[in-house]
């Protein structure tokens, strides 16, 4: 158990014996059962005189927290003022140790309602940081620091205005000036990194003590070689990375400070050029990317007349001469790779250097080779890296009067981009997003001549990707890209989207349409491709065995089908004729409709439904005038649509074109009531202090004054 050396072997085993029971796959009654016998083994322990007793039940409780955490939540507080606050004053390291252990993990496992109890913790933290002299015990306090502002900062103006905040900082500042122990200044500046990073209103202001300390920290680390601390929590301490890394965050708070901004980019240039350790260069690149992301700021220009001199550096660390498996090699490459990504998107490069790099990427296919053969995510991810910078290359290559070589570039690099997108994309579904993404980019900006063989293969992919991916669950945060993809084509290819090009897809569309087991991912895919071909090709007749899918995706459990549906609807009442009431468009669907605005939460599926409605009254007047004055009114209850922008303005463009085109005034119902609820729609779409007023197109304003002074004229009338 003591901390000075390493764990015991048995401590260690026990501790991963509890830790794999509580996160295996139990039942909530078992997990509760195991749960209590646990519970009851902890609580005598934390009265016992042996320090070891009060040392082990806080480690177990910290180890069951993750699989606990609906246990344990609903007794934080009594769990932190019984068994946490009197360690922090225990009478031996290692249950102080363990307590910043605990508070460490249950910063992670219990945001935001751990950091509730902010003014109970802090100002424990404070007096161990001021008191404390155990260099473990300091260094995992400062740790658990970190992990808690690294997890919620919506408390950083309480903390601010009782001063715990400030007590904390200065305390931590403390102990980096006065601390021999290279591992605790290592710990502190990683913490105040997090801290500048998710507090920056604060250092904002006292950004003339931190960025001082931290350029004296680094000045005299400048050369230090790694520190190997063996069985520790860090194989690696480096306090040059770690001051550099804080410096990232803290220069750009004060981006008047052009003294530091140049001596904190001249140093970054030079470490570029000259570290050889990769774990080393692999942090500055970490750095440099911070710069180039946000070009709105006065550091990001200024950065971008320093990349001239490691562009080479930077190519050369992307495309090696030669492979190198090491791990902080590939890590370092990886994030090389991500950097160059961003300073050609948002840097104005000289074009002899991006039509260099294109020569580079079209002479380096192996790279890309890497993310079939699965050598490293690092390098999967590089790959990936240089498919999102591709568009952006074309794209640099197009501004001015193209070359002929650079135009022939151009292509090798789309169908590179192609190739790999069919390759690759089922192995890797990060690929999807990037891949599909850059497709897009290059079609939607017309970069190159696209032709009817690259639409042609552009829907193979697409198809091929949803009939063989349709079982693969996609994380959270990838898109697949394919709607957006497909649109792009209708509105800026339309004239190669001919009917023998799609009549080629029509099995594949049925099989995504058909069977309902299929991943939302690709039903939303197979919708959106019909609705744009209704919307924008006009194919009506070719596509009307296919229109029922529509109404039945409406009651889908599933909103990224409920959304697709919900919106084809409206699309196909416009477009689609008496195809629309042949293909299941009635009175009994729009009461369908009633039953889905009642019961949805999903704010794009309500606002679709609504212009949906209101499309059905434009469009297919015959239907529209089977319904109910009381249905009537219901639709008029709904509006101004607020939530969804685009689909308000398209439903209060109908609503007025209603009023304004229809001599029978059908909408009305000669119904007075129902005059006073759309005079005051149209007098909240005009409103500017309404929100709705942004949900109207601004060549409506002039004709909602028109429909206004009809429905005043009509209510007279009556």
């Amino acid at each position: 158990h003591e901390i000075v050396n390493n764990h015991d072997e048995r401590s260690q085993v026990g501790l991963e014996f509890i830790d794999r029971m509580i996160l295996a796959d139990l039942s909530k009654d078992n997990l509760s059962t195991l749960y209590n016998i646990i519970k009851q083994y902890i609580d005598p322990r934390f009265e016992s005189n042996d320090w070891r007793d009060r040392y082990s039940a806080l480690m177990i409780l910290a180890t069951i927290s993750e699989g606990c955490t609906s246990f344990m939540r609903k007794n934080l507080e009594y769990i932190f003022n019984t068994f946490i606050i009197p360690g922090f004053t225990d009478s031996h390291a290692c249950v102080r140790y363990a307590v910043a252990y605990t508070c460490g993990l249950f910063s992670d496992y219990f945001t935001p309602t751990f950091q509730d109890l902010s003014e109970t913790i802090l100002p424990h933290f404070i007096k161990l940081f001021k008191s404390e002299e155990n260099v473990k015990v300091l260094a995992n306090s400062s740790g658990a620091i970190y992990n808690f502002f690294n997890q919620d900062c919506s408390h950083e103006k309480n903390w601010e205005n009782n001063g715990l905040f400030d007590k904390l900082c200065r305390a931590l500042l403390d102990l980096i000036n006065n601390s021999d122990s290279i591992i605790v200044k290592d710990f502190v500046v990683s913490t105040i990194y997090s801290l500048a990073s998710n507090c920056g209103s604060y250092f904002k202001t006292r950004t003339d003590v931190f960025i001082p300390t931290m350029k004296v920290i680094y000045q005299k680390n400048k050369n230090s070689p790694s520190i190997n601390i063996s069985g520790y929590i860090r194989d690696f301490v480096c306090l040059k990375d770690a001051s550099f890394q804080c410096l990232s965050v803290l220069v750009p708070l004060d981006p008047g400070n052009d003294e530091d901004i140049t001596w904190y980019l001249e140093n970054m240039v030079e470490n570029i050029k000259n570290e050889t350790r990769m774990r080393h260069k692999k942090n500055i690149y970490n750095c440099l990317y911070r710069f180039t992301i946000d070009k709105d700021t006065k550091i990001f220009n200024t950065t971008a007349s320093y990349v001239d001199q490691i562009w080479d550096v930077l190519c050369n660390d992307v495309f090696p001469e030669y492979e190198d498996q090491d791990f902080e090699a590939q890590k370092c490459r990886e994030r090389a790779t991500k950097t160059l990504c961003w300073i050609v998107k948002n840097m104005n490069i000289p074009i002899e250097k991006i039509e260099t790099l294109s020569e580079i990427v079209l002479n380096n296919e192996n790279l890309l080779f890497s993310m079939r053969y699965r050598l490293t995510i690092d390098l999967r991810n590089a790959a990936v890296s240089i498919l999102f910078m591709i568009p952006h290359i074309i794209k640099k290559l197009t501004e001015d009067n193209m070359k002929i070589e650079y135009k022939e570039n151009c292509r090798r690099l789309f169908d590179l981009l192609v190739w790999a997108t069919r390759t690759y994309g089922i192995e890797e579904t990060q690929l999807i997003d990037i891949s599909f993404g850059s497709i897009r980019k290059v079609l939607k900006w017309r970069l190159i001549d696209i032709t009817r063989d690259d639409v042609s293969g552009i829907l193979g992919i697409l198809f091929n990707k949803s009939i063989n991916m349709h079982i693969v669950e996609i994380p959270d945060g990838i898109s697949f890209n394919g709607p957006e993809i497909f649109t792009t084509l209708c509105m800026n290819y339309k004239h190669l989207l001919t009917t023998d090009v799609l009549n080629n897809f029509d099995e594949e569309l049925l099989l995504l349409l058909d069977n309902q087991s299929n991943s939302s991912l690709w039903v939303q895919f197979g919708l959106c491709y019909l609705i744009d071909c209704i919307e924008y090709l006009g194919y009506i007749e070719h596509f009307k065995p296919l229109f029922k899918y529509l109404f039945l995706y409406c009651d889908s459990n599933k909103n990224i089908e409920q959304v697709s549906a919900t919106y084809g609807v409206g699309i196909l009442a416009k477009f689609g004729g008496d195809y629309f009431s042949e293909s299941g468009g009635d009175v009994n669907f729009l009461n369908n409709f009633r039953t889905i605005i009642q019961g949805t939460s999903h704010i794009t599926v309500l606002s679709n439904c609504i212009n949906s409605i209101s499309l059905v009254f434009r469009y297919q007047s015959k239907i529209g005038s089977l319904v109910s004055n009381e249905y009537v009114k219901f639709w008029l209850s709904q509006m101004p649509v607020i939530g969804d922008i685009s689909e308000g303005k398209s439903c209060h463009h109908n609503l007025i074109h209603l009023i304004l085109h229809e001599s029978d005034m059908d909408i009305i119902r000669n119904d007075s009531s129902n005059v006073e609820s759309i005079v005051q729609i149209l007098k909240r779409l005009g409103s500017k202090n309404d929100d709705a007023s942004m949900s109207i197109y601004e060549k409506d304003l002039v004709l909602r004054e028109k429909a206004l002074e009809k429905l005043l004229n009509f209510a007279q009338h009556c």
